[in-house]
């Protein structure tokens, strides 16, 4: 189908925006709101525009059977990393904890990017519609208020040293990681147990994949409250600044399957105030299809 007759919804700003270079900069919000702007009508269609092939990614996912383990094995082989096991295969899944990931620095770069884009109430995402565009849901679960690390803060040279670092550590390239999470918790604020493995969108190349790995990191100490909780394994991890955890999302023999041992939770915050930030990490190329509106998004 194409949607709306294919017209601009905003024709004046749709002109302005094309003149610019936005349907290359930003070709899913473009298409779907300024489609003869972009001469793009025939790519409103979901199925074509998420399309591998259209998109140019892999439909091999970056892990196979066996991957996962050999990941968080080299990464305990490395000398030049803080590194300590919170829990491994056979008794649990694996959970790596890294002292002193970031440096104060580091730190103060992103809680300041977080003021500038705005900590506003985070949602959880909702059903998809008919073009491909999720809504978001603000959930009694989570109490948070979070920005995304978009524009600016993500072409930030100090930002995109901690990326690649964290690519040093798992060998997964950037272009499989959704942009930097930014978290504030107030007290009282909260996240309720939840699982990162989300298939919403669906699972193929064509919408990014699924998540595979999380890795967390602390920008703040906190007084008291505010761990990091995996209650089916007795774990909880007290936020420190600078600090980073790791965990998948999966099983090492079946990489599309949720281990929901990872099950986890954000506890409340008693006293202080948490900051904190995060990259999910997908199976596939993440960064195109979000780029063309494939993934849920059109920001």
């Amino acid at each position: 189908a194409v949607f709306r007759g294919c017209e601009n919804l905003y024709e004046r700003r749709c002109k302005e925006l094309a003149e610019h270079n936005e349907c290359e900069r930003n070709p899913g919000w473009m298409i779907m709101n300024c489609p003869i702007s972009c001469n793009g009508c025939e790519l409103q269609q979901t199925k074509k525009r998420c399309d591998p092939k259209f998109l140019n990614v892999s439909t091999e996912p970056v892990w196979q059977p066996g991957d996962l383990n050999i990941m968080f094995e080299a990464i305990l082989e490395r000398s030049d990393i803080d590194v300590s096991v919170l829990s491994r295969p056979p008794e649990g899944p694996w959970i790596l904890q890294f002292d002193n990931f970031l440096s104060d620095t580091e730190v103060e770069a992103l809680v300041d990017h977080g003021h500038k884009l705005g900590f506003a109430r985070s949602t959880d995402t909702g059903v998809a519609d008919d073009r491909g565009e999720a809504t978001r849901v603000f959930s009694t679960g989570r109490t948070s208020t979070n920005a995304w690390c978009r524009g600016a803060c993500e072409r930030d040279p100090v930002v995109q040293e901690i990326t690649s670092r964290i690519v040093d550590v798992t060998k997964i390239p950037s272009e499989n990681y959704e942009s930097f999470q930014l978290l504030r918790y107030e007290v009282g604020q909260f996240y309720r147990g939840h699982h990162d493995l989300s298939t919403i969108n669906g699972k193929g190349a064509g919408s990014g994949g699924w998540r595979i790995l999380t890795f967390f990191t602390y920008l703040s100490d906190v007084e008291e409250g505010g761990e990091t909780g995996f209650p089916r394994l007795g774990l909880a991890v007290k936020p420190k600044k600078g600090r980073a955890i790791l965990w998948p999302s999966v099983y090492d023999n079946m990489v599309d399957r949720p281990d929901m041992s990872t099950f986890h939770e954000a506890k409340p915050v008693k006293s202080g105030l948490k900051f904190a930030a995060n990259h999910w990490i997908h199976s596939h190329n993440f960064q195109q299809p979000n780029k063309w509106g494939c993934t849920g998004n059109f920001d």
